[in-house]
């Protein structure tokens, strides 16, 4: 371990004995379960790293979990590789257990990339080929790492100049995990989950493959500066992991087709289709030519909007969009050039057929996707270039929540605490009761309805400015939509929040939409106020004297419904209403259509 990976200023602890052999000298930091000592073995007269698992972890863990934690510390101690933190000693000491380790005189590959961005590509493979090299020695004696990150590395430079990477906290994750009653009874407590493997996020059995996909995700942040996947809430950055891809066009930027190509592989979502073991990867690595960086025009147009973005938000306009096209591949758009403002305050209704890009519409708004053509502000931010600048200020919850559903309650909004500086604690507790919500229960026997509840109330708990809701309320009871309904309206009106909302559900939409977006084939056919729309669509209930006659041809009219002389008609423009009564029929009552039949109106 590192004295300056973990905490910038270590704390001076003075001279205690533990475990009866090693003097205490630093506290070097504390993380998620436990803390992190410099440490003097006497006997041999060296300085270690010393980990101790501490506080509510060591009662979590319980008897079963200490004997796992030694077995582990002892498979880990047979790692004998030059890119592992060796492993001296192990133990338990008055319940809680420990891990005595190299002291590595560096610094964390997290703190280097903080403090220096992407790096240039030489050294960036230099260094992944060093940890795919450690992966590769773990993995042959039957190790997965489990929580491969930035944070696991340590940079190590020699007195030439040269680097050496450590992988540390081999073993960690999975005494730490829902192998058994363990610390948290949630894996995700252990690091961050935005290096987790699609088979990770889904709670499912993984091997060395998983590890490949993290590196992967470390490999894309070292060549950009940027993580792979993002999100403004765990289980949106889960989301992204298992149904998202990263913006492979930035890393285009950076590197050349055979590297991009390289960490691709990494990144595919079945393990089927990642490299199928380290070696292979190392082999890939290792044909990397030094090359120069090059832009791409996109590149250049992403960095001139960079640029641009210093103007501060004007506070009207939340959201901003010009010209937004998005495609998958080579495929026809999904959007194409959208255009739309949404006020601050609204709740826009995003309505159309399935497939016509609503999901696709949010998630590029959130960064989560990559636009092909077009502008996009949120906050007065562009989201894929300052995402860390929006993702704390906006909330999403996606059609299906992705988050460890054997993880409890209350495990998830703490964690949700620890990532979000303005995680309102007392607001959470409020819609925890709202909600009649257990922080105790586990989320796997929730309801459908409780686990959007759940959903509802990660996206709400820092008081989102924007939220971004993808049919939140799909298969929902009554009760339960009316307890997310109130919520919601409480923090339009309390608060100004600003909501997006992709939906089928009209009736309730109708409840709270103040405005409309008609997506059709990938383009808006209407944007604005709902009243607008209501005062430019009406219904006409028409009798005629005989059968309703063929009314296909007629402009600005389409029939919703008909039966004998009588029909309901949505006329779309007021002269249309002329050319009804040219047909002379026997009666014409005008009159307001329902928020599903002014969709029809428009879609059909």
């Amino acid at each position: 371990m590192t004295d300056s990976a973990i905490h910038s200023e270590p704390t001076i602890v003075g001279g205690e004995t533990f475990a009866g052999r090693y003097r205490l000298e630093v506290l070097l930091g504390r993380g998620a379960f436990g803390a992190v000592y410099r440490a003097r073995d006497p006997v041999l007269d060296r300085a270690i790293a010393l980990k101790v698992i501490q506080g509510a972890a060591v009662a979590a863990l319980g008897g079963a979990g200490r004997e796992t934690f030694l077995a582990e510390a002892r498979t880990i101690a047979r790692l004998d590789h030059p890119n592992i933190v060796p492993v001296y000693d192990a133990g338990v000491n008055e319940g809680a257990p420990w891990m005595a380790m190299r002291l590595i005189h560096g610094e964390g590959l997290d703190a280097v990339l903080r403090r220096e961005g992407g790096l240039e590509v030489t050294r960036a493979v230099a260094l992944l080929r060093q940890a795919a090299a450690a992966l590769a020695h773990a993995h042959r004696r039957g190790v997965v790492h489990r929580d491969v990150k930035p944070a696991n590395m340590l940079v190590e430079k020699g007195e030439d100049g040269s680097e050496r990477l450590w992988l540390g906290d081999f073993g960690i994750s999975k005494v730490l995990s829902l192998e058994g009653a363990t610390v948290g009874e949630s894996r995700m407590l252990v690091g961050t989950p935005h290096y987790m493997s699609p088979e990770q996020a889904a709670s499912k059995r993984v091997d060395g493959r998983s590890d490949l996909f993290s590196l992967g995700a470390v490999a894309f942040e070292m060549l950009t500066g940027s993580m792979a996947f993002r999100g403004d809430s765990i289980q949106s950055v889960l989301y992204a992991i298992v149904h998202g891809q990263p913006d492979f066009e930035v890393l285009r930027a950076r590197v050349d087709e055979d590297l991009l190509a390289v960490v691709r592989k990494c990144l595919a979502k079945s393990p089927d289709d990642r490299w199928p073991r380290a070696e292979e990867l190392i082999a890939a690595l290792e044909g990397q030519r030094p090359a120069k960086t090059r832009l791409s025009t996109r590149a250049i147009s992403m960095l001139q909007r960079r640029a641009a973005t210093g103007d501060e938000w004007d506070g009207r306009t939340p959201v901003r969009i010009a010209g937004l096209t998005k495609r998958y591949g080579w495929g026809t758009p999904v959007l194409r050039g959208i255009d739309l403002e949404v006020p601050r305050g609204s709740v826009l209704a995003l309505l159309g057929r399935n497939g016509c890009g609503k999901t696709t519409l949010l998630r590029t708004c959130l960064g989560i996707y990559r636009r092909d053509a077009g502008d996009l502000e949120v906050l007065g931010k562009d989201p894929e270039l300052e995402g860390h600048l929006v993702n704390g200020r906006v909330g999403y919850v996606p059609e299906v929540p992705v988050y460890d559903e054997r993880a409890r309650v209350g495990d998830l909004l703490e964690l949700s605490a620890r990532l979000r500086e303005k995680w309102d604690r007392s607001y959470c507790h409020r819609l925890l009761d709202r909600f009649d919500l257990d922080p105790a229960k586990r989320v796997r026997p929730l309801s459908r309805g409780e686990k959007s509840k759940l959903s509802f109330l990660l996206a709400m708990g820092h008081r989102p400015e924007v939220l971004f809701l993808d049919d939140p309320t799909l298969g929902l009871d009554a009760v339960v939509l009316d307890e997310i309904l109130e919520t919601l309206e409480e923090a339009v009106r309390q608060e100004g929040a600003t909501v997006l909302i992709a939906s089928h559900n009209y009736p309730d939409l109708e409840k709270v939409a103040t405005h409309v977006g008609l997506l059709q084939a990938g383009r808006l056919a209407f944007s604005g106020a709902l009243d607008e729309l209501r005062l430019r669509v009406k219904e006409a209930r028409v009798r005629f004297r005989d059968l309703v006659p063929d009314l296909a041809g007629l402009p600005g009219v389409k029939v919703l419904r008909s039966s004998g002389r009588d029909a309901t008609i949505a006329v779309l423009e007021p002269a249309s209403v002329d050319l009804l009564r040219a047909h002379a029929p026997e009666s014409l009552e005008l009159g307001e259509l329902g928020l599903r039949d002014l969709v029809v109106a428009f879609l059909r």
